[in-house]
């Protein structure tokens, strides 16, 4: 598979200039499966959702309303992105959204069929919060799309101002700017409620009031806008997951290497050596242990120590997401899943993608069905 720096280079300039075990596994909604969606041309925006990269503000990688497939998977139906994005779609009731260096889109999680298709964006997974999708745009700065029609219901900043990364918490629109900066504004009146300092800051993820930063060469915290801490990664930090005592984030040059931080403190508390390189998301967590996904390796950890819990050797892993007793694994062409307890792989569901160019992004597992972005293939699949 093509390293993350080659991959990086196929979403254009915009990426690239940016400063800025066991049941412990389980699902993080309850409430069942709800994957028999609407006709697709009746959105819906009820029920279980994957609203913004990670699944969420913490970026946790975990199953909404469900477990996915556990027992056995077969493709329902697969769909052409407009392009490689970096983290993958979203997903809000019967409705997915995917962005990119171009295009924003979404698509009736029903069949996979498109719903409206609009540009330009800078998007790299849009953000869904109450009716409105979010996403930077080249022409517009930031921009909230109506999410039945794609049309632009309002705009915030300068064209060309905002790195493709959003999120909402506790009625809060997180933003990052071109310039390093994150900014909090209120969703429905479009107010400034606070931005940090320029700090090189990308990917985010929030919890509790604290954004946890992707900056520079590490990781930082803020509060309201203000520095807590800093801890230099060598390489720089991916997206960080925020688990309940630690943020977790995977040093982007040294692919298979992840760190634990105290959330308090900043202190790093372990760091685990893992097999290689990965496009997508490759961190999640849930209930205590850590998943992990990378290159040549497939892993459970204990969350408070990095001990592996089980390793398994694998060619070309790509993002990890988790549901119920089952890690979700984007492979070459393929979509795996693995026993959590143990690491026996349970079931997997070729899809027919190349990844080999494009790379794969992170599976979103909602209710019981996953959605897994292989390359520029988007690919429904259900219990078998």
């Amino acid at each position: 598979m093509v390293g993350r720096r080659d991959a990086l280079a196929l979403v254009g300039s915009a990426l690239a200039g940016t400063v800025a075990g066991c049941s412990a596994l389980s699902g993080g909604t309850d409430g069942g499966s709800d994957t028999t969606a609407p006709e697709p041309d009746s959105p819906s925006f009820d029920g279980p959702a994957w609203p913004s990269p990670g699944g969420g503000p913490r970026n946790r990688g975990q199953a909404a309303g469900g477990t996915g497939p556990e027992d056995g998977g077969r493709v329902a139906w697969t769909t052409t992105l407009s392009s490689l994005s970096m983290y993958g779609p979203t997903l809000a009731g019967n409705t997915l959204f995917h962005g990119d260096v171009g295009t924003l889109e979404a698509f009736a999680a029903a069949d996979g069929s498109t719903r409206w298709s609009r540009e330009p964006t800078q998007a790299n997974t849009p953000t869904f919060h109450d009716g409105s999708v979010y996403a930077p745009s080249a022409d517009d700065g930031l921009v909230a799309a109506d999410a039945v029609s794609g049309d632009t219901t309002w705009r915030f900043g300068q064209s060309g101002a905002f790195a493709p990364t959003t999120t909402v918490a506790d009625d809060t629109l997180y933003a990052v700017t071109r310039d390093g900066r994150v900014l909090a504004l209120d969703p429905a009146t479009r107010e400034e409620r606070w931005r940090t300092d320029a700090g090189s800051v990308n990917a985010i993820g929030v919890a509790d009031g604290v954004v946890y930063a992707r900056a520079g060469p590490g990781l930082a915290a803020f509060v309201d806008g203000e520095f807590e801490w800093r801890l230099d990664i060598p390489g720089g930090s991916d997206l960080p997951v925020v688990g309940d005592d630690n943020v977790y984030a995977r040093d982007v040059a040294a692919g298979g290497t992840v760190y634990a931080v105290d959330r308090t403190s900043g202190e790093r508390q372990w760091t685990y050596e893992g097999g290689g390189d990965s496009f997508a998301p490759s961190v999640a967590y849930a209930d205590g242990r850590v998943a992990f996904a990378a290159g040549s390796t497939v892993a459970v950890l204990d969350a408070a120590t990095g001990d592996p819990v089980w390793e398994k050797s694998t060619d070309g892993a790509g993002g990890v997401a988790v549901g119920g007793d089952t890690v979700y694994a984007a492979l070459p062409d393929a979509l795996a899943a693995f026993d959590a307890a143990d690491g026996t792989q349970r079931w997997r569901a070729s899809v027919g993608a190349d990844t080999t160019v494009a790379g794969a992004g992170q599976p979103l597992v909602v209710g019981d069905r996953v959605y897994a972005p292989l390359g520029t293939t988007l690919a429904a699949i259900d219990p078998a």
